[in-house]
């Protein structure tokens, strides 16, 4: 597989691209239960549950409907989105998840731009199309 150019990248709440975002990071992750017992040399371990979380980052845009302000609606309501985190320009490929918004940070610096970062929790099982 080729490299990926993180400038062919985006994010979007369903269909809609999240306007002003220049980063994403996605972490799947699975819990793991330690099944060693008394003798063993080495820990043996089970898998379990699939978990993951995403970290959206960029500027903060509320004028941005569908987007952004749709995600602070969701973030309020408790409501679950589906992030789709694009890897190329071709939009084929890509991380969707259902997440719930866990928190926002919103930083506004005198000699910077307002950010914001946006941190949610897997809802279910990840894809990768």
């Amino acid at each position: 597989m080729a490299a990926l150019q993180g400038k062919n990248a985006a994010v979007k709440n369903g269909a809609n691209t999240i306007a002003e975002m220049d980063e994403w990071t996605f972490t799947p992750s699975i819990a793991m239960h330690e099944k060693s017992k008394f003798g063993d040399s080495a820990k043996n371990f089970l898998t379990g549950l699939v978990d993951g979380t995403i970290s959206l980052k960029g500027r903060h845009d509320q004028t941005d409907t569908l987007g952004q302000a749709a995600l602070w609606t969701a973030f309020l309501a408790g409501t679950t989105v589906t992030i789709y985190m694009e890897t190329d320009a071709t939009g084929n490929h890509g991380y969707t998840v259902t997440a719930l918004i866990k928190d926002l940070q919103i930083k506004a610096a005198v000699a910077g731009l307002v950010d914001i970062t946006i941190n949610l929790q897997a809802d279910g099982l990840p894809a990768y199309a």
